[in-house]
């Protein structure tokens, strides 16, 4: 609940501030809920339906987080598992409600969180942002000891994944909720970024906040 408050509030100065600047997210799951990604997968401890189903769900409320506080669906780009959403028997994050109001479109994800995907992703958005434009990131999946982020085919390290990241912008945040995501910190951090971690560059993370890792 509390990281909520502050990307929140984060969220509300973007959309306030931003006048003449764009305002750009990625959103990365390396994963999938059945598992399907990098190495044995044991998040949620179990490998069949309904097992893993946070790794959807927390990337269908983050992007619908963003698009109802006025961020452009075509600005939010979901890299998300093998690039297809997924599909739950739940109206909460049954991709077909896309097609009704008030989202009317066909899906949110745009390619699958694969290692050149998301270096692709990056590149793309270095060569449209400007000084005044503001970038949101999160990430979810598993992290190691040392700091990475796994994605469906390798892990990414935190030098590698700050090395790609776009040179302009006027603000930004990172927001994850890797294991071990603490570790990001110090590659990432600025003067202009605001960083949310799930855990130290030690600990490991637990699926909510009520719930010890």
């Amino acid at each position: 609940m509390f990281r909520l408050s502050v990307i929140s509030i984060m969220l509300c100065l973007f959309a306030i501030s931003a006048v003449q600047a764009e305002y750009y997210a990625v959103l990365i799951t390396g994963d999938t809920p059945p598992g399907e990604a990098l190495g044995p997968k044991t998040w949620d401890g179990g490998s069949d339906l309904p097992g893993f189903d946070e790794f959807w769900n927390d990337t269908f409320l983050m992007w619908e987080m963003l698009w109802q506080y006025g961020w452009k669906n075509e600005n939010i780009f979901v890299l998300f598992g093998n690039g297809i959403d997924w599909w739950f028997p739940n109206d909460r994050y049954w991709g077909d409600r896309y097609n009704d109001p008030p989202w009317n479109i066909d899906h949110i994800t745009d390619d699958g969180a694969y290692y050149q995907d998301v270096v692709d992703i990056f590149n793309y958005l270095d060569g449209i942002m400007t000084d005044s434009d503001y970038l949101f990131v999160w990430t979810f999946d598993h992290g190691n000891p040392g700091a990475n982020l796994q994605l469906m085919d390798q892990v990414m390290w935190d030098y590698e994944f700050a090395a790609i990241m776009p040179e302009h912008y006027s603000n930004r945040v990172f927001w994850m909720q890797q294991c071990f995501s603490g570790g990001f910190i110090d590659n990432l951090h600025n003067v202009h970024t605001v960083m949310l971690t799930a855990c130290s560059a030690s600990q490991m993370a637990g699926p909510a906040d009520n719930t010890k890792p």
